[in-house]
């Protein structure tokens, strides 16, 4: 399991998160899943978003919402970075508790990378800002 790695306690002892203080590009990634319904059935895109710059670095888009589906998008957010000449490596993503997210396949492709894992702790998306 990864460590929380973006969360600051705040004054009163209570912990937030800031995603909007990215010291630089392509440090902070956020990713999450969502589901979408078409004319065809549900679905599911996995998007990286840049927490310094608000782009999105990578997407994967598939019918069922698994651990390939965010292997995928990091796979994607990756591949476009290189593309532009920027090394990720060091850099920290940052998501849910979701199954994808804890999969073998995707910490490893973290490690691959070079990359962080974070996670929000259980019910901290209540303490975002």
């Amino acid at each position: 399991m990864h460590d929380d790695r973006l969360a600051v306690e705040g004054e009163a002892g209570r912990v937030r998160h800031d995603f909007t203080s990215a010291a630089a590009p392509n440090r902070v990634w956020l990713t999450d899943i969502t589901e979408h319904w078409t004319g065809e059935g549900k679905l599911y895109l996995c998007a990286l978003k840049d927490a310094c710059s608000g782009r999105i670095v990578g997407y994967s888009i598939d019918s069922r919402m698994t651990s390939h589906l965010a292997v995928t998008a990091l796979n994607s957010a990756v591949a476009r970075r290189a593309a532009d000449g920027v090394d990720v490596a060091g850099g920290i993503v940052h998501s849910d508790r979701g199954s994808q997210s804890r999969s073998r396949r995707f910490v490893h492709r973290l490690g691959r990378h070079q990359l962080v894992g974070s996670m929000g702790r259980v019910g901290a998306c209540l303490l975002t800002g």
